[in-house]
């Protein structure tokens, strides 16, 4: 399924012992998906979401997929809901 003008490139890659970028990122974002896990504060939660953001964003547009079969991001929100984390305080300003 690689594109006949990559396949000689991939190949050099492969014999090197690396991957291609592609394969790269996904290796990257299930690792970081694997550390959300055991995150302990909020601000790491924050960081590690906005790291996996990223990496999801660049995979999105390296591959250049349409809309809906892009890989989704995830929310700080919906995460903290699903991980039981309690939203943090809103500090007041005065």
């Amino acid at each position: 399924m690689v594109p006949e003008e990559l396949r000689l490139c991939y190949k050099v890659l492969k014999n090197a012992g690396l991957l291609p970028p592609e394969l790269e990122l996904r290796k990257e974002i299930a690792t970081l998906e694997a550390l959300l896990t055991t995150v302990d504060t909020e601000r790491d939660l924050e960081s590690t979401i906005s790291m996996l953001n990223e990496k999801i964003l660049q995979l999105n547009i390296l591959e250049k997929r349409s809309l809906p079969l892009e890989k989704k991001q995830y929310y700080v929100g919906a995460l903290r809901k699903r991980l039981n984390i309690p939203p943090r305080a809103e500090k007041k300003r005065g």
